[in-house]
């Protein structure tokens, strides 16, 4: 099977420049992770977008953004968070983040009742 006929787009729903060092009591996400943070972050801020595709979809480690700068940084059940850093792209909201996909990301995709699909 060749998985490069696939693409995926998730809108962006959310987009702000947000402060790279979180404030205030660091807790764990809905899979149990916690992060730690650079302290050599303070003072710095990144541009942070909310995608409208989640873990209900597909797990973000079946996925690779067409645009090599954007990095995950984390889903719930329904949205997951990018960083585009400087935003060089001028991404906005409603724009299309464009991915390519792994064979297990397809098929959880194709099976997915939340995602529009479209043959071209």
């Amino acid at each position: 099977m060749h998985n490069d006929v696939f693409q995926l787009y998730a809108e962006i729903i959310e987009l702000i420049e947000k402060p790279m060092l979180p404030s205030g009591d660091m807790g764990t996400n809905l899979e149990g992770h916690s992060y730690e943070f650079d302290d050599n972050s303070a003072g710095k801020t990144s541009f942070r977008a909310i995608l409208d595709l989640g873990l209900l979809d597909v797990e973000s480690v079946h996925l690779k953004p067409v645009d090599q700068k954007i990095e995950f940084l984390g889903s719930s059940s329904d949205m997951l968070v990018i960083d585009l850093g400087k935003n060089e792209q001028n991404y906005k909201t409603g724009d299309l983040i464009e991915f390519n996909l792994d064979y297990m990301g397809i098929l959880r995709i194709m099976n997915s009742r939340y995602v529009e699909k479209r043959l071209r």
